[in-house]
């Protein structure tokens, strides 16, 4: 009887399979901690550059996984096909790495998945903005956070410090639902006034690294001193509605949070991206609101209160439009940023309020709500949508004359 032959092997192939099913799994995984840690940068501060290199590294992870995968079932089918009765030492090792980037590579899909829903929430968080607060929103990377407020006894740092302070409305027209809804919302907007205080700082310290002028700095701090009266006289209100004191605490967010070192640019990216929806839109639109307050209310201290936000709120707003115009000017990398950013001003307003809140202002009287200061939820939409139309046209006019200055000041410069 003739000898069979048996298929040609050749080990070191199987051996290199074995190493190159390794490098890609392990390539795979390295990819995927990309991922995880492109995720915690876009919790602390969204930008398109950190989605960009999220989604690049899902991709990575999802070939590079099925690439060892199918060169390690290529080397288990290799040794398989011999026949052999003992086992070879590779093909243990093989079939493991080639189930494990399977699981990599799936994982991946998985990721890219979520990656689709982060940038839907994203979207979604773009969309539509806290309505019916005064003051420049604090933030921390891409979040807007505040104090912690309490009425319990403790230590000073338990309890914090009262604010309170300023003229009180008049509480004893008015029933119990009404007076606590009334305490709710001011408090609301007393903790926005609180936390435009550092907001203002923040502001100050960018600025100051990008060499702004000294009015520019000298306008943020005095409305920062602006924004303290603010608080206090919110606060005063809100302990006045809910008959108890109130503690401002720490803001944990600030104490725990670190900023990431920027290059000039995308520090005044940064900068003219957050005041032109933090300060042209929001408080302007917080200035449109106070106006609106004041001509509804008909409680002497509210009134007071109301002509203060709404004339200090539009200074604010314009030191925004001046900063803006400070930071487009510096270079054109920072107008073109802005002008991509447009379509990403908020499209709609949201009421801020909890649940609970929500149920005790639907309790209360909207006469008196009104008469305190409150403007009725039926005439927000229509403030917001004036309002975001006039900071589009504002800031697209803004864009085209610096656009104008500087081409001119380019032609001059190829002439000469």
């Amino acid at each position: 009887m003739g000898r069979m032959d048996m298929p040609a092997f050749d080990r070191d192939a199987v051996s290199r399979e074995l190493r190159k099913t390794r490098a890609l799994a392990l390539s795979a995984l390295v990819s995927g901690l990309g991922v995880i840690g492109g995720v915690a940068l876009v919790l602390v501060d969204l930008e398109e550059v950190t989605l960009l290199f999220i989604a690049g590294c899902v991709v990575l992870q999802v070939v590079l996984g099925l690439l060892g995968f199918g060169v390690g079932r290529r080397g288990v089918e290799r040794i398989k096909a011999l026949r052999l009765p003992v086992e070879l030492t590779e093909a243990g090792p093989l079939r493991r790495w080639s189930i494990f980037s399977l699981v990599v590579a799936i994982c991946g899909v998985l990721g890219g998945l979520l990656l689709v829903g982060l940038v839907l929430l994203i979207a979604a968080a773009g969309a539509g903005m806290a309505g019916g607060a005064w003051g420049r929103p604090l933030r921390v990377g891409s979040r807007t956070v505040g104090a912690t407020l309490r009425t319990s006894m403790g230590t000073a740092l338990e309890r914090g410090h009262r604010w309170a302070d300023g003229h009180r409305p008049r509480v004893e027209p008015l029933d119990e639902a009404t007076r606590h809804a009334l305490g709710m919302m001011w408090l609301h907007d007393a903790s926005k006034e609180h936390g435009s205080v550092p907001a203002f700082a923040q502001l100050t310290w960018q600025l100051a690294a990008l060499g702004a002028p000294a009015e520019l700095l000298a306008r943020c701090q005095h409305s920062a001193l602006q924004e303290i009266d603010h608080a206090q006289r919110c606060f005063a209100a809100a302990e006045a509605y809910l008959d108890t004191e109130i503690g401002v605490g720490p803001i944990p967010a600030i104490v725990s949070g670190s900023s990431s070192t920027r290059g000039p640019v995308r520090l005044a990216c940064l900068v003219a991206r957050q005041t032109l929806e933090d300060g042209c839109f929001i408080e302007d639109l917080n200035a449109d609101f106070a106006e609106r307050a004041h001509t509804l209310a008909r409680d002497s201290a509210m009134r007071s209160l109301t002509a203060c936000i709404a004339r200090e709120e539009r200074e604010h707003a314009a030191l925004a439009w001046d900063i803006l115009r400070f930071c487009v000017e510096l270079h054109p990398r920072v107008a073109a940023h802005v002008r991509s950013r447009l379509d990403r001003l908020p499209i709609a307003i949201e009421i801020p309020y909890a649940i609970s809140t929500m149920e005790t202002i639907a309790r209360a009287d909207p006469q008196a709500l009104a008469e305190h200061g409150r403007v009725p939820f039926d005439e927000w939409t229509p403030l917001f949508e004036m309002r975001r139309e006039r900071t589009l046209q504002r800031v697209r006019a803004l864009l085209d004359e610096v656009g104008s200055v500087a081409g001119l000041a380019q032609a001059h410069l190829n002439a000469s």
